[in-house]
């Protein structure tokens, strides 16, 4: 029979790797965490050595690093920004900076206008006949118009007007209610008619004779012949009809008091 020989097992010396080393594992030998940080440094290493881009680790590698993505900084991810102009506006100058020439003059105080009571009222005239309504404790004073229709007549001339009942008279107010209806508060009033003859209108007068003179509203002075002595006195408003003579005398035809006028 014949003796088989068995090969002596070489025996396998392990050495302890210096600090620093680099320890390659043999092919097929297991690989231990520590071996797998140091395989995945080296790859690292030697593509960042070579200028190449690494292939990305495997997913779940434990030795992979997160390489960080380069950000851009605000000033390389958009265009340099300019500065924007001042926009704001000026500073307005007050009264108390602004220069004494430029200030504006402070205008003069417009007057306001005048009220509706200062407004002065616009006065009318009418004319026609004179009459007189109502009752004898309270007369009054009426004008039959020329061109129809009457008016109502007071104020104080109104009282003398009712003295000339009939006469044609010229008269001018303000429009006013009377208690007849519409009508005039009479201003004024021209005597213009009397019997179909115009009569002169005054103040009577006496001269140191004794004799009458008419003080007319148009300024002249009548001497009066044939007006009586007595029931009359100085001061009465009355109105005369009748004609000059040749010494520049009136002679009296007709009169009438108006108004009584103040006892001499």
């Amino acid at each position: 029979m014949k003796e088989t020989k068995h090969a002596r097992p070489t025996s396998l010396t392990l050495r302890r790797p210096t600090r620093g080393a680099l320890v390659v594992p043999r092919p097929g030998a297991p690989l231990r965490p520590r071996a797998l940080l140091a395989g995945g440094f080296l790859v690292a290493l030697l593509a960042v050595g070579c200028g190449g881009d690494a292939p990305p680790p495997a997913e779940g590698d434990p030795g992979a690093q997160a390489v960080p993505e380069e950000t851009m900084s605000p000033a390389e991810e958009s265009p340099a920004m300019t500065e924007e102009p001042d926009t704001a506006p000026p500073s307005t100058p007050t009264e108390e900076t602004r220069p004494a020439e430029t200030r504006p003059r402070a205008e003069a105080a417009t007057p306001e206008p005048a009220g509706e009571e200062d407004a002065p009222v616009e006065l009318e005239s009418a004319t026609g006949v004179l009459g007189i309504t109502g009752t004898e404790a309270t007369p009054t004073a009426v004008l039959r118009r020329e061109e129809g229709g009457s008016l109502g007549l007071t104020g104080t001339p109104a009282r003398e007007l009712m003295a000339l009942s009939g006469a044609t008279v010229r008269v001018e107010g303000r429009r006013a209610a009377t208690p007849v209806g519409p009508g005039l508060e009479v201003t004024g009033y021209e005597l213009l008619e009397i019997e179909g003859s115009a009569p002169h209108l005054g103040i009577l007068e006496q001269d140191p004779a004794g004799n009458w003179i008419l003080r007319t509203q148009e300024g002249d002075a009548l001497r009066l012949v044939g007006l009586p002595q007595t029931g009359l006195h100085q001061g009465m408003k009355v109105w005369v009809i009748g004609q000059m003579d040749a010494e520049e005398q009136f002679l009296v035809n007709s009169y009438g008091v108006v108004a009584m006028g103040p006892a001499s």
